[in-house]
């Protein structure tokens, strides 16, 4: 993780000459400390867009109180240890740190849609990657919490339809049953014209905590190898595979074009990239479950 501190000339020069992402981001995470009373509240159209962009965390460091320049993601007075205290967690957590800097960086001009899509794509990213992983290998599954009744309840009032999501020992977190059970009700006001309005609440003191991270990646049940309930992934006729090789060999339909059809390395844009060969499924490669 890199800790840089600047002047407020020198960071401006950087970022005026676009060379901004060479010089201060790091694959390894990067926090930016930033002698801010030299410079104004907004920089050049330019630059502003440049930093929209840019992977690192930007720390403005002002003796004026109350002051926020527009183009930091954090404000310090100069003697606040903040700086110290972000460059630890960016150094621990870099990829999450600096996807949710993007993420807020650049939310304010999003439509409800753009937004939905970045927050979408920011929890794939994070779910694929290594600090996850860690996180959930080190983190009991808690099977069955906050399912004492059903997820979702619904009840209606002539024109009006109340749906309630019902994990309040949880927080409500949406698990795979409460997303099934909410579709279900959201397609009872989506087929009956009869109904005009549509109240969402969540019960008990939170509306919705987010997703449930006990199903973060995959979900608890019982199969017949694990007939006391085991943690586990799902493949379904419509995606029948998943990416790595569990023993066999791959279907060609799973492998580039240019890529042996016998390697390990499964890809997309191949002929099977969509349903394999002539549009139709092939089989799951041998040996892996069905």
């Amino acid at each position: 993780m890199d800790l840089i501190s600047l002047d407020g000339p020198t960071f401006k020069q950087a970022v005026a000459t676009g060379d901004v992402y060479e010089r201060l981001a790091s694959p390894s995470g990067s926090v930016v400390v930033v002698e801010a009373d030299d410079l104004p509240d907004r920089l050049d159209v330019g630059d502003m867009e440049r930093l929209s962009t840019l992977p690192a965390v930007v720390v403005a460091q002002t003796s004026t109180p109350g002051r926020f320049p527009l183009w930091a993601d954090l404000v310090a007075a100069p003697d606040d240890p903040v700086a110290d205290v972000v460059a630890n967690t960016v150094a621990t957590h870099p990829l999450a740190s600096i996807v949710l800097t993007l993420l807020l960086r650049t939310g304010g001009g999003r439509t409800i849609a753009e937004g939905l899509v970045a927050e979408s794509t920011a929890y794939g990213l994070l779910q694929s990657g290594p600090e996850f992983a860690r996180w959930r290998a080190s983190r009991l599954v808690r099977s069955g919490a906050g399912d004492d009744g059903p997820p979702v309840l619904v009840t209606r009032n002539d024109g009006e339809l109340e749906v309630t999501l019902h994990r309040p020992a949880v927080h409500n977190a949406l698990n795979s049953a409460m997303r099934d059970s909410l579709a279900e009700a959201l397609a009872i006001a989506a087929h009956d014209p009869s109904i005009t309005v549509v109240h969402l609440r969540g019960a008990g003191d939170s509306f919705c905590g987010g997703g449930d991270l006990d199903e973060f990646g995959g979900r608890s049940g019982v199969t017949p190898e694990f007939p006391k309930g085991t943690y586990y992934y799902v493949m379904t006729e419509e995606y029948p595979f998943i990416p790595r090789k569990h023993k066999g060999t791959a279907d060609p339909s799973f492998s580039k074009q240019a890529m042996d059809p016998h390697s390990n390395l499964g890809g997309q844009g191949g002929p099977g990239a969509k349903g394999g060969k002539n549009g139709k499924k092939g089989p799951p490669p041998e040996g892996a479950p069905k």
